[in-house]
């Protein structure tokens, strides 16, 4: 690569980033441009930019094929307190991002056309990052650190002079550090009527559809089409660049130094604004926003949608048990109760292969068994699509999804809750949700936002003492079947675990014994089928079971069950709660029982 020689004095010129007009740095030395011809490598050296001073987190865009007038411009720099890309639609604009404190030197390389043509070093310049800890556009130079900047760049005390000449005497606020030397006026925000773009929450925008219609929300003083040109109001503003602000998510997609597409994911929905940066292609950049209205697609209260939308999970899973169900109505925003059809698209084997196909899910509502009679073998659900009924053929609104199967299967298809008795006192079930008989995982966590109860009159959930779950009955709560859902959590943020437990709502009068005595039937506290499990257990009953006071109760084993009842003396009225605990506080029920 040929080195350019030479020399040129260069004007100083001090700015600073602006607010919403324009887009500038805090303090930059930089001279106009300067028109040459890159005839061969040893042409004069152009020092377009010297130092660029910025805010940590700001940001400073430059037009490099306006400064350098050259063609095929590559920019180099192996620091990371201060980085670059080129912007979305290239055009030779420049977004330089203050990283950390410190300083970065940039090299830009043109391209040389001619006999001797070949790569040449047009410039260097470096970039100084300075404290700041508010936001970086209304940052301000305070002039009493101009000491401390200086030792870090190459100013001789001439240059300070002319520096000095510049700066007011409490800070820099101008609202354009380039000189173009063509006396451009920036571009300028202005509010149409109506907003000319839309969206649906969680569903990514169009990129191109922003980029096209960036013209109906700023207008450029000095830009005009000449007439009979081929031109379109949009090539007179430009995209720069797509901020995340507290409406937005926007990731960048980056081929090496280049952003070649934005990701840009709505966050609430209603009429919310969109932060921007545009161009007017000669020299001026203005920061602004895009009023767009969107529409809610998904319900607020829907943990699997927050979940597969969540802009800040990478590649999110819902792991599914055996005995959860998903009703896909709970999913959707429907407040028009729109008659729906929805469809799941999933992945089954196929001998050694993956296949894929889309099916058609009745009553809105399915578990991987109800899976299994309309597909064996599935391994995944990529997709939960939602259909208006009077257009089965295009989906109104689709969730991308991995939900796959999981062998963490805390809780059996339905358990036995006996009733809290008045005077008595309340039933209760405790689980330790890390342990063998919860999820098996010392790294699992449950919050009490992630008990979704379906019945709280009849049963109330929480969590308790960490990591344990905490079930309590009803007061005369019976013949009921009560569902919730648990969410579960483990050390992948991006995991999330479903388990449905069902509780029958019960009184002893319904579980009675052989001789039709009202009875705790414990076989169906903890559903074993296993003769062994509960001769075992009989041989253990001071250890597993315990009675606040001395009571006439009498546990024991008969017909392969194991049971408790009050003898035939005990008055009428008894009560008594009974603790029945032989996983050694990890799987606890405290039932009330009065004769």
């Amino acid at each position: 690569m040929g080195k350019l020689k030479g020399s040129r004095k260069k004007e100083k010129f001090i700015g600073t980033i602006a607010g919403v007009t324009a887009i500038a740095a805090p303090l930059m030395m930089v001279p106009g441009p300067h028109s040459y011809a890159l005839i061969n490598k040893d042409v004069e050296a152009i020092d377009a930019i010297q130092t660029i001073v910025l805010p940590l987190h700001g940001k400073k865009y430059i037009d490099l094929n306006l400064l350098y007038q050259t063609w095929g411009l590559e920019v180099n720099s192996t620091d990371t307190n201060a980085t670059g890309l080129f912007t979305y639609q290239g055009n030779g604009i420049y977004e330089i991002t203050a990283n950390s404190i410190g300083s970065a030197t940039f090299t830009v390389i043109g391209h040389n056309e001619g006999e001797n043509g070949g790569d040449v070093e047009v410039d260097n310049f470096k970039v100084i990052v300075v404290e700041n800890n508010d936001d970086p556009d209304n940052y301000k130079f305070d002039v009493y650190n101009i000491n401390k900047l200086l030792n870090q760049s190459i100013y001789s005390k001439e240059q300070v002079t002319d520096l000095l000449k510049n700066i007011s005497p409490i800070s820099v606020n101008n609202s354009d550090p380039f000189s173009y030397k063509n006396g451009n006026i920036p571009p300028y925000q202005i509010y149409p009527s109506s907003s000319y773009i839309s969206g649906k929450l969680g569903v990514p925008l169009d990129i191109n559809e922003i980029r096209d219609e960036i013209y109906n929300y700023f207008d450029d003083y000095d830009g005009y089409i000449p007439e009979g040109s081929e031109q379109s109001p949009s090539d007179l503003i430009g995209l720069v660049s797509v901020e995340s602000n507290a409406d937005f998510s926007v990731s960048v997609q980056k081929e090496g130094n280049r952003i070649i597409n934005y990701t840009i994911t709505p966050l609430h929905d209603g009429d919310v604004n969109l932060d921007v940066v545009v161009t007017d292609h000669h020299g001026g950049f203005t920061k602004g926003h895009i009023p767009i209205h969107i529409d809610r697609v998904f319900n607020s209260t829907s943990v699997l949608a927050k979940h597969f939308l969540s802009p800040e999970l990478n590649n999110p899973v819902l792991y599914l048990s055996n005995d959860a169900g998903i009703n896909l109505s709970e999913i959707f925003y429907n407040p028009d109760n729109v008659s729906k059809v929805y469809k799941l698209s999933v992945e089954y084997a196929s001998g050694d292969t993956t296949e894929q196909t889309d099916l058609s899910i009745g009553n809105n509502f399915f578990t991987w068994q109800s899976l299994s009679y309309l597909q064996y073998g599935i391994t995944k659900i990529t997709k939960i699509l939602a259909y208006d009924n009077s257009n089965s053929e295009v989906p109104s609104a689709t969730l991308n999804v991995d939900i796959e199967r999981t062998d963490k299967d805390p809780f059996p298809t339905v358990l036995n809750l006996y009733q809290s008795i008045q005077d008595v006192g309340t039933s209760s079930y405790i689980l330790d949700y890390q342990s063998a008989k919860g999820f098996n995982d010392s790294s699992i966590t449950i919050n009490n936002s992630d008990l979704q109860n379906m019945a709280y009159s009849r049963v109330t959930a929480a969590v308790y003492q960490n990591h344990y779950l905490k079930f309590d009955a009803g007061y005369g709560a019976v013949d009921w079947t009560t569902s919730m859902k648990v969410y579960a959590h483990d050390s992948n943020p991006a995991h999330l675990y479903l388990d449905d437990f069902n509780f029958n709502l019960v009184s002893t009068s319904q579980t009675k014994r052989f001789d039709a005595k009202p009875a705790i039937q414990f076989s169906q506290l903890y559903p074993i089928n296993n003769y062994d499990y509960w001769n075992n257990f009989s041989s253990h009953i001071s250890e597993y079971v315990t009675l606040n006071t001395p009571t006439k109760i009498n546990i024991g084993f008969a017909s392969g069950t194991m049971t408790a009842t009050y003898q035939d003396d005990a008055s009428e009225g008894t009560g008594e709660i009974v603790k029945i605990d032989p996983y050694n506080g990890t799987s606890v029920f405290y039932i009330p029982f009065k004769k």
